[in-house]
């Protein structure tokens, strides 16, 4: 017989079965569908080329913390010269950092992100510049002119695409900027950039050791190892550590390929963790399918004996089985391609076009030729895996046996229902996991969620505003502008209260500096980096910091009285465990710092800056009347956000026309946004979860039925015999709560190992979550027990007459 043949009996099988046949192609489409499209987004995030020239060996730098070798850091400039001249593993070593300049040359001033970069960056990358050139080195000192590179996008919104853009001068903070290239709209590094302009560092900036604000980039030479470049890099970092032990003790170095740079080390954790989860819930649909194979093969009983009987081979039987098991496969996988298309197109809309612009390749997710090929081989590999075994195990049919019982009842039925009830279990242990897997991260986001409450984040406004220092050259002008702007704001209707602050919580910014203790000597490797936030005294209590001991800072911390500062507790109990930090001296930066030394007023309550850290940062507090900063967060605390921002933007155009305000959203708005990436993560698990569950139910819900099936004979005489229905009902569901106890006793082992990777990962997720394992299993139990009790019931309402007909 011809494969055409086996594949129109196939077909004719299907329709013979549509009831079976639907339940197989639906759950495989489920499956397919999900794995389309997390395979889609993990292909665009992880595999397709990034919006540079050529990123091969191409790897960022920065510092690591002392006593903290897992994060990162951004690099003191002096580390960073250092570095590119000891190195002997790259060819070449590039500096950036992100700069704020407002736009001030169109009808209103607005805020752009910028990248400056040193005269090797864009060698480095390979890139050339669409219109005009990239910077030559003079370009990169100081006094050698102002000059931009435009980002492709921002030549087209901002400039109409204007072919004569290059030798134009435009105005950034009042100050002229001449245009000398545009770069192709393939060039895109970092995500979301909107110009790029020369480092330019002076004599003083490049020898500083104890201000970090620069990222490295280097590429490695073609016969170097990433292990041989990391261990250099490690030595040269202890070099600088014993010539440097003031600013240097204890910092290391951390080499991350560029992806890993621009779409972040825990996105690739996530993806894996998404991956893993679809592919669960592919097993569970193909255990749904091994069932309806094993099912139909169970009624041909008699048909495939009588056909090995007349000198049908095993292969043949094989093969045709293995054919509709492809035919399955391949209706679910033309169900799964539309359901999987909906889905990407959805997880794509779904994403705020304010925080996609940053997201690598997110406008490249999509239903494209690599993910049609893996759709089809999941296809085939679906086909394949639900059903070898259940066609290997019914090519080899005890003739006797099977001719003389009819296949009902027989030794090889029973074999495969044993069949039937692992794979049942194994779809209720997946589909746990699953559950508990998703809970904990619902969990652990709505605990950081919960832990901005005493924010009030849906009564507070926040801004940041950046001060030219074309128009603000001293601390003392930047001090006056804020502190006339917090005294308008405050005369706004509605405004209970407005702060200043460098950082805001859970904005995931971290400004770390070094600083040193009066009277200690710091040891290697001791953790000697802080958060350094200015803020006004207004910041504690609109935020609701509270204070440990001593006092906040007040408005009598002025610029000519005593420098003091406030700590928080996770610095008091690691420098001054069991004693009072309180009248103590601390400076910014080492040892021989020229920073003054700083009064210890207060110790504050600790605060989360970054969600995806664990440990609460050593934070220490500034009056912003003593160092004020030319950028600056504004928190207003109102009962309406939005309606206030109008009002601020009048107010601040009084003070100063030209001067843009970034960012203004609700805090509510800012830490959904911060916390965008978990949210999509803990929903999409969810989303897996519930499909699981969907399956798993369909699976018991099957196993159960074609049980009462097998059995209808039986339950006939026992009914005949005097049984009640609800001694049946309860017959079978002791079966159904049996399969389902072990497929639990399964899952929970295997979820508890989950959870204690979750717990690493994710800040407010726990090991042990009762409330989640317990809740996940009573309502897998729940479902499990209505997918028995259908068919028990059914079962129960059984004619015993006609049920002694059955053969």
């Amino acid at each position: 017989m011809s494969s055409s043949n086996d594949i129109k009996f196939a077909i004719r099988a299907m329709l013979n079965s549509p009831g079976l046949s639907a339940a197989g192609v639906i759950a495989l489409a489920m499956g397919i569908g999900a794995n389309t499209a997390i395979f889609s987004l993990a292909d665009a995030l992880l595999v397709k080329p990034l919006s540079v020239p050529d990123d091969r060996g191409v790897f960022v730098l920065t510092e690591t913390p002392p006593g903290k070798p897992d994060l990162w850091n951004t690099i003191a400039p002096a580390n960073y010269f250092d570095w590119s001249a000891q190195n002997r593993s790259f060819q070449q070593m590039a500096a950036f950092e992100w700069w704020g300049m407002a736009l001030t040359s169109g009808n209103y001033p607005e805020n752009l992100l910028a990248l400056r970069v040193s005269k090797e960056f864009f060698p480095l990358l390979r890139a050339s510049a669409e219109l005009g050139r990239t910077f030559v080195p003079d370009e990169d000192q100081p006094g050698h002119g102002r000059v931009i590179l435009l980002s492709h996008r921002l030549w087209q919104t901002h400039f109409n695409s204007d072919p004569k853009i290059v030798g134009r001068e435009v105005e950034f903070d009042l100050k002229k900027y001449t245009v000398v290239g545009v770069m192709p709209e393939s060039f895109e590094f970092p995500k979301g950039i909107d110009f790029w302009a020369p480092l330019a560092l002076d004599a003083q900036q490049k020898h500083s050791r104890d201000s970090h604000s620069l990222f490295a980039m280097a590429r490695l030479r073609p016969a170097t190892s990433i292990g041989e470049a990391q261990a250099e890099m490690r030595t040269i970092a202890k070099r600088l550590d014993a010539s440097f032990p003031n600013t240097n003790r204890g910092w290391g170095v951390k080499l991350m390929p560029i992806r890993e740079f621009m779409i972040g080390n825990l996105t690739t954790q996530y993806m894996g963790m998404l991956l893993v989860a679809v592919g669960f819930v592919l097993l569970i649909a193909c255990a749904n399918v091994s069932n309806v194979l094993v099912a139909r093969a169970i009624a041909r009983q008699k048909e495939l004996a009588l056909r090995v009987a007349l000198g049908a081979s095993r292969w043949r039987l094989v093969r045709q089985l293995l054919t509709e098991s492809l035919a399955l496969s391949g209706a679910g996988m033309l169900l799964g391609l539309l359901i999987g298309y909906c889905e990407i197109r959805l997880l794509v809309n779904a994403m705020p076009a304010t925080i996609s612009r940053y997201i690598v390749n997110w406008q490249n997710v999509a239903l494209d030729w690599r993910a049609l090929l893996f759709t089809a081989g999941v296809a085939a590999l679906c086909g394949i895996v639900s059903g070898l075994v259940p066609a290997l195990r019914s090519s080899r049919p005890d003739l006797n046996t099977t001719l003389r019982e009819g296949g009902r009842g027989s030794s090889q039925a029973r074999s495969q229902q044993r069949m039937k009830n692992i794979l049942l279990v194994g779809e209720i242990a997946v589909s746990l996991v699953l559950l508990v897997g998703a809970g904990l991260m619902v969990r652990g986001v709505g605990a950081l969620y919960g832990g901005a409450d005493s924010y009030e984040p849906d009564k507070t406004l926040t801004f940041l505003v950046g001060l030219p220092d074309t128009r603000y050259k001293t601390p003392a002008q930047v001090g006056r502008f804020f502190e006339r702007a917090v005294e308008s704001m405050r005369e706004i209707p509605d405004t209970r209260n407005v702060s200043l602050a460098s950082t805001l919580p859970y904005s995931n910014i971290s400004n770390s500096r070094i600083f040193t203790i009066e009277g200690q000597v710091r040891e290697r490797g001791s953790a000697s980096g802080a958060l350094i936030q200015t803020v006004n005294p207004e910041f504690f209590p609109l935020l609701h910091v509270p204070l440990v001991r001593g006092r906040l800072l007040s408005s009598e911390d002025g610029e000519n009285t005593q420098k003091v500062v406030v700590i928080s507790e996770s610095i008091a109990r690691r420098f001054w465990p069991g004693q009072d930090p309180i009248g103590s001296h601390l400076k910014l930066g080492g040892p021989d710092s020229q920073e003054p030394w700083l009064t210890v007023a207060g110790i504050a309550g600790d605060v989360r800056y970054r969600w995806f850290e664990r440990d609460l940062p050593f934070t220490i507090y500034l009056p912003f009347a003593q160092t004020p900063q030319s950028f600056t967060y504004v928190v207003l605390h109102t009962s309406n956000p939005d309606r206030q921002l109008e009002a601020v933007r009048r107010k601040l155009a009084k003070l100063d026309p030209q001067l843009p305000i970034s960012s203004p959203m609700s805090y509510a708005e800012l830490i959904r946004a911060s916390l965008m990436g978990m949210s999509y993560l803990a929903v999409m698990m969810t989303v897996l979860g519930c499909m699981a569950l969907v399956l798993a139910c369909v699976g018991v819900y099957g196993v159960m039925a074609y049980s009462v099936t097998e059995r209808t004979r039986e339950i006939g005489i026992r009914m005949a015999l005097g049984a009640e229905a609800g001694s049946v009902v309860s017959m079978m569901l002791r079966r159904g709560v049996f399969l389902t106890g072990i497929g639990l006793l399964i899952g929970l082992a295997c979820s508890i190992a989950l959870a204690r990777l979750l717990a690493s990962l994710i800040w407010g997720v726990s090991a042990l979550d009762l409330e989640t394992f317990g809740g996940v299993s009573a309502a897998l139990v729940g479902v499990a027990l209505l997918a028995s009790y259908l068919p028990a019931r059914r079962a129960a309402r059984v004619d015993p007459l006609i049920s002694l007909r059955c053969e």
